[in-house]
């Protein structure tokens, strides 16, 4: 049975552009990366997630950017298609943690809260290298 125990997170950046000329309405992209790497017994793991928020159309006057890191105590990983489970746990794991900072950052910028949306993961089509 495959488990991941967060142990440490902590953001590596964060930046945040808030230029809107005017009173609009805004198509919002969201992206994501994930990287993972792992110890070379597979009993830890370092995870970064990249969470990118910005107006599709004119990123230059909305976008907020952000990088998290998460240390992982991990067991039960011995295959790629194991490492392809744990990927989606990673992700779960440290998601709330940028979604947070995303609808913080927004209100802070006298926005409302930007409630950035889970991406649904599929194992199947998470390419490990």
């Amino acid at each position: 049975m495959i488990q991941v125990d967060l142990q440490q997170q902590s953001f590596r950046q964060v930046s945040m552009v808030m230029n809107l000329q005017e009173n609009r309405q805004m198509e919002v992209e969201n992206t994501f990366a994930l990287q993972v790497d792992y110890a070379e017994d597979n009993k830890a793991c370092m995870a970064l997630l990249r969470q990118a928020v910005k107006d599709k159309d004119k990123p230059e006057e909305f976008s907020v950017e952000l990088v998290l890191a998460g240390l992982f105590a991990c067991e039960g990983i011995e295959t790629q298609e194991d490492k392809k489970q744990a990927h989606v746990m990673l992700y779960e794991a440290l998601f709330p943690y940028a979604q947070s900072m995303i609808a913080s950052m927004t209100v802070a910028a006298g926005m409302p809260a930007f409630l950035a949306p889970r991406a649904r993961l599929d194992p199947e089509k998470i390419q490990i290298s």
